[in-house]
């Protein structure tokens, strides 16, 4: 695991037999991890990648322009500052085609799950492809969203919802598809102003705290 801390320094700890940890040096901006690799992103946009992954070709380290990162098993995708394009290092993982990337320009977000991504253009529009064992690239009907996550085999998109009040602005619903431990698809509702938030459908569980403004279990 790694973490990057606000005077940009990074700490890691667990396992580090590959060299996952990297230099661990001041002055990044941003950090990701593969199964067996890291890359550290300095805040001049240069990544570094540690650990023990091949690039056939071309490598990442050697952009200097790189808006953001992510990585998956034996791959790594960046976000460059031109035209926010999205590139894809490494190799794919068998049956993925990670490689063909179905929208690459205008792209302001990117996560990597074990043989799949998930990218948020500008536009809030996401983009799902690669191994899709579990549904994780399956993305139901999607309004613009303002955030993306993603796991070993499952996707997150968080919504935008537009609700007049000031302020907050209350943001929902979350969408999950594909497989944390089991297969499932679970849609949260959130609804009402901020003072008085309602949240339905919560899994097993799951409980909403009205004081913290937060789901918790």
């Amino acid at each position: 695991s790694l973490a990057l801390k606000e005077d940009g320094s990074i700490v890691g700890w667990g396992v580090n037999d590959l060299d996952q940890y990297g230099s661990l040096y001041a002055g990044a901006k941003a950090i990701a991890t593969g199964s067996k690799h890291s890359v550290e992103l300095s805040k001049d946009g240069t990544p570094k990648t540690s650990g023990q992954i091949s690039y056939p070709g071309r490598s990442p380290d050697v952009l200097h322009d790189v808006l953001a990162t992510a990585a998956g098993s034996g791959f790594t995708m960046v976000i460059r500052y031109n035209l926010n394009l999205l590139e894809f290092f490494g190799f794919s993982p068998s049956g993925a085609n990670l490689f063909v990337i179905p929208f690459t320009t205008n792209i302001i977000e990117i996560r990597c799950g074990s043989a799949h991504a998930v990218a948020l253009r500008a536009d809030g529009r996401v983009f799902a492809w690669g191994n899709n064992s579990s549904g994780q690239t399956n993305l139901p009907a999607l309004g613009p969203a303002v955030d993306i996550a993603a796991g070993n085999f499952n996707s997150i998109a968080l919504m935008r919802v537009a609700i007049k009040s000031s302020p907050p602005t209350i943001l929902g619903p979350r969408v999950a598809l594909g497989r944390p431990l089991n297969y499932f698809y679970h849609r949260i509702a959130v609804r009402g102003p901020p003072n008085a938030v309602t949240i339905a459908n919560l899994p097993t569980g799951l409980s909403y705290d009205p004081m913290l403004g937060a789901i918790k279990g």
